[in-house]
């Protein structure tokens, strides 16, 4: 037998090796690809939720009435958060091919100066203390 020539650990060192590679190969054809993390039904679905996030922000922002304004600028950040909630903002990016952080600054942008606004005309509305933090209304 010609694998009596090499010592006990040197066979059991190769059959370790080729094990390993077996699994690694196995772990590799199993795997799905980085872009298959969600089926097509999902990734269409994602698409179309943030069509409407587009559709939101793009109509708050020729909105003349404030309050509309920041009412269709709050249904944009809406949809695009539903959409974070289902999947992470890389995944996101990758299924859209959009930046999710520049989307929600421009949407919170939006927001944010819709309510200065507000507060500039009506200061009555805008809340004191606590909950004005981290809303637009401090001004």
């Amino acid at each position: 037998m010609a694998l009596t020539v090499f010592p006990a650990y040197v066979q059991i060192g190769v059959v370790v090796v080729l094990v390993f590679l077996g699994v690694a190969l196995l772990s590799k054809w199993t795997s799905t690809s980085k872009t298959d993390f969600c089926s097509p039904k999902v990734k269409k679905k994602l698409k179309h939720v943030l069509e409407e996030a587009s559709r939101w922000y793009k109509k708050g922002v020729n909105d003349k009435n404030p309050v509309h304004k920041l009412m269709h600028a709050t249904y944009a950040s809406a949809y695009l958060n539903t959409a974070l909630q289902l999947v992470t903002a890389t995944e996101l990016e990758s299924i859209t091919k959009f930046r999710v952080d520049e989307t929600q600054a421009r949407y919170s942008n939006l927001q944010q100066e819709v309510i200065q606004t507000i507060g500039e005309h009506y200061p009555s509305l805008l809340p004191e203390g606590a909950n004005a933090v981290y809303t637009g209304y401090i001004i």
